[in-house]
């Protein structure tokens, strides 16, 4: 069974790592605008929302041993760990078979994803870490992509579109800027060349104390057996 198993990351961790001020990114053209606003739908800097196209391969510990998933997008892994946290293996099949934003978002809507209150309840304080897990590593094995992120600086991120604001209108430029963070201090800025493996996602519960305890590495994976 997925429902309980997903880690309970809290807040608090991403606050612990929230961005530090750094006077310069190296070896990129920095954006020197205070607010980037990040909006697919109204095509502002599309290349860095996740809806962009950055294939990269995770490992993903489940009840039936390990398997290892590429997807096309963040979009695309975060549905897919959706439709793990609803117990819903058919509409996970539907998800990897597709790549298109729109099509994903719908995959998961209330009609054709039904959750029950305690899923809905854990996806909600779960889904923001799972975001950031998933897009570090979106850039983390796209160096090129990763440079276009540092080059927006120490500019403020925001993320407004035509609709009506949601969590997401303040989560996703925290998990984005938080992501710029730990690729610079993961030398990502200095173009250094790297060997990055996928990470191992694993969707075993974690206790308060391991919480807690977690520490800048850990992170970078979120869920690891406790």
């Amino acid at each position: 069974r997925y429902s309980g198993m997903i880690k309970k990351i809290s807040d608090a961790i991403l606050e612990s790592v929230k961005p530090k001020e750094v006077a310069t990114v190296a070896k990129s053209e920095v954006v020197t605008e205070d607010k980037i606003n990040i909006y697919a739908g109204t095509g502002e800097n599309a290349d860095l929302s996740n809806f962009a196209n950055r294939p990269f391969t995770i490992n993903v510990e489940t009840p039936s041993g390990s398997k290892k998933f590429t997807f096309q997008s963040v979009e695309q892994g975060f549905h897919f760990y959706k439709a793990m946290a609803a117990e819903n293996p058919t509409v996970g099949k539907k998800i990897l078979e597709t790549t298109n934003g729109g099509k994903l978002r719908s995959l998961t809507n209330r009609n054709n994803l039904p959750m029950t209150p305690s899923q809905v309840k854990e996806w909600d304080e779960t889904s923001k870490s799972i975001m950031l897990n998933l897009m570090y590593d979106s850039y983390a094995q796209n160096p090129k992509e990763a440079s276009k992120l540092l080059a927006t600086g120490n500019s403020e991120i925001t993320h407004n579109g035509p609709y009506k604001e949601d969590r997401w209108t303040k989560d996703f430029p925290e998990v984005v800027m938080t992501v710029r963070d730990m690729l610079r201090e993961e030398g990502f800025e200095n173009n250094e060349v790297r060997e990055v493996k996928p990470q191992q996602l694993s969707l075993f519960e974690t206790t308060s104390e391991s919480i807690i305890d977690i520490k800048k590495e850990a992170l970078k994976t979120l869920f690891f057996k406790s």
